[in-house]
């Protein structure tokens, strides 16, 4: 859920559920005296929000949707092309996930398990949309984390000032990580799956009529 959150256009909400953040040293020229200035980057699925810090106060902040931002740069254009091409994925991962679960649960109890719900487990683990998934995660990663450049011009147009941010360091937020962590747990719900036999009852034919595969429990429930 808090991967899908990055999907929001709240700057607050954004700021603590980002898929990736930049921050740096911004150098500006005003009234001729060269002043510096810590810039932060919260990138997420929709939006952009950017903060500049003087002498720890904030005295600049601006939150841009990517469908009004105009991208100069290339590496901007990709992020923010990859950055749109998660949300669905984001989305799509957390329903999916609600299948999963209760999968995991009825294969928990002897008595519910079946041999289909192994096979749709291990699918769903294994399938092509895992590959889709680890895909778009990895373009985002190139578009909107490896590919960004260390120096960024930046411009504040309601005051006139414009100046270049220096030494920005990139890193990865919890909307990333967190979906990135789930993804690979499907492959883990898979491999167990795979090594979790069905109970007799479910290959058995004999066992099944006799009840002799099931435990007693489920013996007592069967007509």
């Amino acid at each position: 859920a808090t991967a899908v959150a990055g999907v929001t256009s709240d700057a607050s909400v954004l700021k603590n559920v980002y898929w990736a953040k930049g921050t740096g040293t911004l150098t500006v020229e005003v009234n001729g005296t060269m002043l510096e200035q810590k810039f932060t980057s919260y990138i997420g699925l929709n939006m952009q929000v950017v903060e500049v810090e003087m002498d720890g106060v904030t005295i600049f902040a601006a939150a841009t949707e990517w469908s009004d931002l105009s991208c100069v740069e290339v590496q901007c254009e990709d992020c923010k092309n990859a950055a749109g091409a998660m949300v669905t994925g984001a989305i799509l991962g957390l329903i999916t996930m609600i299948p999963t679960i209760q999968t995991d649960i009825q294969r928990s109890q002897s008595k519910w398990d079946m041999n289909c719900q192994k096979t749709v487990a291990q699918f769903m683990a294994n399938g092509v949309g895992l590959l889709a998934s680890l895909m778009s995660l990895s373009t985002f990663a190139s578009g909107c984390y490896r590919n960004l450049p260390s120096s960024i011009a930046a411009c504040n147009e309601e005051a006139g000032v414009c100046g270049t941010a220096t030494d920005a360091e990139w890193s990865l937020g919890p909307g990333f990580i967190l979906i990135l962590i789930a993804t690979l747990l499907k492959i883990v719900d898979g491999v167990v799956h795979a090594l979790v036999p069905t109970p007799p009852h479910c290959s058995d034919p004999q066992a099944a009529a006799t009840g002799s595969g099931l435990p007693a429990q489920a013996m007592m429930e069967t007509p």
